[in-house]
């Protein structure tokens, strides 16, 4: 199943066309900041500044909203988890696991980075071919 903004694009559906669907509009989701977007104002996540300061304490509000955010901007992805792995409090980077189960019930992880400038990463880790999407949030 493709997202609107990959049948404007002309990206094919193919199997691995899902998982780069769902890793861009993820990027787009999580590089957003809520209430950003007038007719959506629960897409994106809640300013990351407030997240870093009260790190190592805010780090399960940031998965929690890691994952009602998924839960609810993209519905592709089903059985979402969303789980703490690293924390670099010097660079103020924090590094989420995102898992979930594609419509065609692959299983998929992503590796979710958070760093100070707002800037998030998202990549794949089950098949290390470097897919990624890079950002800023808006």
């Amino acid at each position: 199943m493709q997202s609107i903004i990959d049948v404007l694009n002309g990206r094919d559906d193919g199997p691995d066309a899902i998982v780069q669907s769902v890793v861009d509009n993820l990027g787009r989701l999580l590089n957003t900041r809520r209430g950003s977007v007038q007719h959506l104002g629960g897409f994106g996540l809640p300013d990351l500044t407030e997240i870093y300061r009260d790190v190592p304490e805010s780090i399960e509000a940031l998965r929690a909203a890691v994952r009602e955010a998924v839960e609810a901007y993209e519905p592709r992805l089903k059985r979402v988890r969303v789980t703490h792995h690293a924390t670099d409090p010097y660079d103020m980077q924090i590094v989420l696991v995102l898992h979930g189960e594609l419509p065609d019930r692959r299983r998929i992880e992503l590796r979710t980075t958070f760093s100070s400038a707002d800037h998030v990463r998202v990549d794949r880790l089950a098949d290390g071919d470097g897919a990624a999407y890079e950002g800023r949030q808006r």
